[in-house]
């Protein structure tokens, strides 16, 4: 974005540039909202670039975005919305310990932060799923009194 001021501080101009070339010209002062349906026009003839991941690879773990897919050693497996957030986020946040708090305020919301009878119990359901033993967990192990930590069964981890 290039913004061009005049001596005279009354007149304005700017020039949204894509690839070089101007797609977006206005002169100043004009109102919020036609800068807004400028921009989202402008937004709309841009092409979509999405600079995230869609396939996560972590361990034991292959976990697909898009699909909603899991899977742990080669099986797939269902999980809620709720438990692939969760796996999710654990994964992102592989080999940190991840209090309740930060857990609550990242997968149900600020609001909920108090809730760690939640937590439980979506943490013993995604065990359940995942683990190969959940009364002896490998992945989603307990940090008493403080949260959870997720290891992914190897100490290297990729994103693809």
């Amino acid at each position: 974005m290039v913004w061009k001021s005049f001596s005279n501080r009354r007149l304005s101009s700017y020039f949204l540039a894509t690839s070089g070339v101007a797609a977006l010209t206005a002169i100043l002062p004009f109102g919020m909202g036609e800068l807004l349906a400028r921009v989202r026009a402008t937004l709309r003839r841009s092409p979509e670039v999405s600079e995230e991941t869609t396939v996560i690879e972590e361990g034991d773990f292959q976990i697909d975005l898009e699909r909603r897919e899991v899977l742990v050693a080669g099986r797939e497996i269902r999980l809620s919305p709720k438990e692939f957030d969760l796996l999710v986020f654990f994964v992102r946040h592989s080999g940190k310990v991840l209090t309740h708090r930060t857990l609550l305020a990242n997968i149900w919301g600020g609001n909920y932060t108090d809730q760690t009878e939640y937590l439980r119990v979506f943490i013993r359901h995604l065990r359940k799923k995942i683990e190969p033993d959940p009364a002896k967990p490998r992945y989603i192990l307990t940090d008493p009194w403080v949260g959870y930590r997720f290891l992914s069964g190897s100490k290297s981890g990729r994103v693809a």
